[in-house]
């Protein structure tokens, strides 16, 4: 047994399969390779040399070995009655010795053959008769995965395989191989030994490995191309994206892009100024750099939804570019796009952030773009090509800034004509009045020049201030009150119910008195009927006063939607005051002092002929003593004859005399 040096001749082995100067390279590295030959010293320089004879020799060496093996069959066929006659007539010690070599013979023939046999099936060193594995780190290596004649050295746990591990040989197609090398046509070798998925699952399903392997089964992309049920995916296996290149089971970027899998005719991979590096040069971007192929995903998740969870989010994209520094006004809260940079910015394709522009008609997103009146319209259509003109990139709601921009200029002018003062942001009704104005006044004849200055008859009074404020709406979206459906960009709505849809809503929490003013509000008397026992109801003028309510919310009032206006219960007043005007009750628990002073004033009497407005059983109740005196006449109740009544001196009775004026006004 000897080591033996494997030399091989690439331009005599594979013409035209290589570059010349990448196989003097290779040539050096098959030099550098020792492959142990099975065969014995003796015997190995023969069969080095016979494989070493141009590809005619060889099967010409083949064919009359063949021809010469079959005729020594036939004959020893034909002669066996005349050799066992020989063989039977011979002594029995020449009979010992001839069987004795025939067997050691044989043994040694089938030893041979095993060891052959182990070789080639078990010895890596037999592959690497044909395959030329290139260590990591060669500055030229480029895997052959076309007739993988050469291929990458295993590495890491791999290294300690068989080749026969994993690939499974076929005898018919190893002589195949073996005939088409002999004829110098390695390129013609058809793929053999192709490795199953199953072979990969041994391993990596079974045993020791098995819990690992449940948590890898569950990851986003794994489960997305073995659970889907699209026809592109049904052929998906392990070495589909883990063996791209040979014996390199790391998927690389051009796994993803294979043909027939996400690069199609229709989808062109171009990663552009996003493969560059911020400070190492080029970088090579992975696909798994924005898609998270390994991101965990719960196990009851659909498929749909671990697909979701591939789809690029704000975190990959910000993880290289820093919007927060680049622009100052983006803020992911603004963007309508749920977030996703993706939906504009196709990073397949676009060389230029700007060329996200071009899919906001185009993705499927805002593709009805012409059916909105405002974008088609006289005023907005020269406009409308360049989405940007008003809708900023990532807060794509248009905003007044937006508007501003353009809507400026009526300030100067209307109809390309200058007016004299500008006016104010107005509406479109106080620019409509300018029509009305006359021009300046121009020379009368050629020799006249104009005025230094036009005359105060030259312009009537500017237009009308407008009635809505911009200035105090600059945080308000124009299109909060413009309407987008129409051409003319007219008013969503009319004043006051337009106003009062923003002022008026959550009008709990908003300060009323910050635009109404308690003290200034009028409100308009409103009309009860009063019902007093013994008489028939009489009609009232009750206004409401808001300084008698102040511990009240204006809410529990003003509970008509939008225009907060009173509802009817709460103008008639029954919605917190109950009907009191009873028998039973004491007018005098409620209207004391100035409550009923008013209608006890002159030209009332009001210390008799009480049973005018009171009943009989009422009046008998009372006694007009100083108390009762006092219900009205309150200043006189500290220092005047607090001792004394007051009848004697101001009725000139006492107060069981004037009792009995109370009824009629009658004395009895």
């Amino acid at each position: 047994m000897i080591v033996q040096t494997l030399s091989v001749s690439f331009p005599t082995m594979a013409p035209g399969i290589l570059p010349g100067a990448m196989v003097d390279s290779l040539q050096g590295v098959a030099d550098s390779g020792l492959v142990e030959s099975p065969v014995p010293d003796p015997i190995i320089h023969l069969v080095q040399w016979i494989f070493q004879r141009p590809g005619w020799v060889m099967i010409l060496g083949i064919v009359l070995g063949a021809a010469v093996g079959f005729a020594a069959l036939w004959f020893l066929w034909k002669h066996r009655a005349d050799i066992w006659t020989w063989l039977t007539t011979r002594s029995r010690g020449t009979k010992i010795v001839m069987g004795s070599t025939v067997g050691v013979f044989l043994l040694a023939l089938l030893g041979m053959g095993y060891k052959v046999n182990h070789y080639m099936e078990h010895d890596n060193d037999f592959c690497r008769g044909c395959h030329i594995f290139i260590p990591a780190g060669q500055p030229f290596v480029r895997p052959d995965t076309g007739t993988y004649l050469i291929v990458n050295q295993l590495e890491g746990k791999h290294d300690a395989l068989e080749c026969h591990d994993c690939h499974t040989p076929d005898m018919k197609a190893q002589i195949l191989e073996l005939g088409l090398w002999m004829i110098d046509r390695p390129d013609m070798v058809p793929e053999h030994a192709k490795v199953p998925p199953t072979v990969c699952k041994s391993c990596h399903e079974k045993g020791e490995a098995k819990e690992f392997w449940e948590e890898i089964a569950t990851t986003a992309g794994h489960r997305v191309h073995f659970e889907s049920d699209s026809l592109k995916d049904k052929d998906v296996e392990c070495l589909t994206c883990h063996a791209r290149s040979a014996h390199r089971f790391v998927p690389v970027d051009s796994t993803c892009a294979q043909q027939g899998c996400h690069l199609t005719d229709d989808v062109t991979i171009r990663l552009t100024k996003m493969a560059e590096a911020k400070q190492s040069g080029l970088l090579r971007m992975h696909c798994a750099v924005c898609h998270e192929f390994a991101a965990e995903v719960p196990k009851l998740a659909t498929v749909d939804s671990a697909g979701g969870t591939l789809r690029p989010g704000n975190e990959q994209c910000f993880s290289c570019h820093e919007m927060e520094e680049r622009l100052k006004d983006f803020d992911p809260r603004r963007d309508p796009h749920s977030g996703k940079c993706g939906m504009c910015h196709n990073m397949h394709t676009n060389i230029e952030p700007a060329d996200a522009r071009k899919s906001c008609t185009t993705a499927g997103c805002h593709d009805d773009w012409e059916r909105v009146e405002f974008h088609t319209g006289k005023i907005h259509r020269q406009a409308v090509e360049n989405c940007e003109t008003c809708h900023t990139p990532h807060a794509a709601r248009v905003d007044a800034s937006a508007c501003a921009d353009c809507h400026e200029r009526v300030r100067g002018s209307v109809t390309g004509k200058v007016r004299k003062p500008p006016l104010p942001f107005d509406t479109t009704k106080a620019l409509r009045s300018l029509s009305a104005r006359p021009d300046p006044i121009g020379p009368h004849g050629k020799g006249d020049a104009p005025p230094d200055e036009d005359p105060p008859a030259a312009f009537v009074s500017p237009a009308p201030a407008d009635s809505f404020e911009h200035a105090e709406h600059k945080a308000v979206a124009c299109l909060t009150c413009h309407a987008t459906s129409s051409a003319t960009s007219m008013l969503n709505f009319e004043t006051p119910r337009g106003c009062q849809l923003c002022h008026h809503s959550a009008g709990a929490e908003r300060a009323c008195a910050a635009c109404h003013d308690a003290s200034a509000l009028t409100v308009a008397a409103n009309r009860v009927t009063v019902a007093v026992p013994a008489h028939a109801p009489r009609p009232r003028d009750v206004s409401f006063q808001h300084s008698q309510h102040t511990e009240l919310a204006c809410k529990e009032c003003h509970t008509t939607p939008v225009s907060l206006a009173p509802g009817a219960e709460v103008k008639g007043c029954a919605s917190c005051h109950k009907q009191h005007h009873t028998e039973a009750e004491d007018c005098a628990a409620c209207h004391a002092g100035g409550d009923i002073e008013a209608p006890h004033t002159p030209p009332a009497v009001a210390h008799e002929g009480c049973d005018a407005c009171h009943t009989p059983a009422r009046i008998a109740q009372l006694t007009p003593s100083r108390s009762f005196c006092l219900t009205c006449h309150q200043p006189q109740q500290a220092d005047h004859y607090p001792a004394q009544e007051c009848t004697p001196c101001h009725l000139d009775a006492t107060p069981a005399e004037w009792r009995s004026r109370l009824v009629g006004g009658r004395g009895t």
